[in-house]
């Protein structure tokens, strides 16, 4: 993981410039996309492209989901991002094709230092590859990689990668069985 470092814990880590793209980012999410109807799909991935997420085709980003960095964000063909999902793409987050992230899910690219007095604040990745299902309110940490048609059962804390077509569930996510 790369750390970033604050000059104390009231200063930001990231450039002015950087702030600035995330306040617009947050207004128009916010302000124009967020009430848009189900159906207006096409008008927030469209949205989503504008402000440098990348988005295959037939992509769906429900309304309510919220995006930190749209621009550290890759979306293959058909996936998915339920209800009120929470991308804190602080690092890259690649969603696989035909993958689906369920309602209240939250994928977390950074933590921090624990054992340091500053507290310093590292950022990895997160990888959810093509046909997987991640169930609800299930938590992802930094640098993990959920494999080819896996499913991570609902309420699970993904704290390390979890193998191609098998099932995980529980905190930490545990192998149920495998699928294939």
């Amino acid at each position: 993981m790369k750390a970033m470092y604050q000059k104390d814990k009231y200063s930001s880590p990231w450039p002015l410039s950087l702030r600035i793209k995330k306040f617009a980012w947050d207004i128009v999410w916010g302000g124009i996309c967020r009430p848009t109807p189900k159906p207006l799909n096409f008008f927030r991935v469209f949205i989503f492209k504008l402000f440098g997420g990348v988005a295959s085709e037939g992509v769906f980003i429900h309304q309510s989901a919220r995006i930190h960095f749209p621009w550290n964000v890759t979306l293959r063909k058909r996936a998915c991002l339920g209800e009120r999902v929470w991308v804190y793409s602080v690092g890259n987050i690649t969603i696989g094709a035909d993958a689906t992230v369920a309602q209240e899910t939250f994928l977390c690219t950074a933590t921090h230092d624990f054992k340091s007095i500053k507290r310093e604040l590292f950022v990895g990745s997160i990888h959810i590859s093509d046909g997987a299902f991640i169930a609800a309110r299930v938590i992802l940490l930094p640098n993990t990689t959920v494999g080819i048609n896996s499913i991570v059962g609902a309420g699970s804390v993904v704290t390390k990668s979890i193998e191609e077509g098998t099932l995980y569930a529980g905190n930490p996510a545990q192998l149920i069985r495998h699928l294939i």
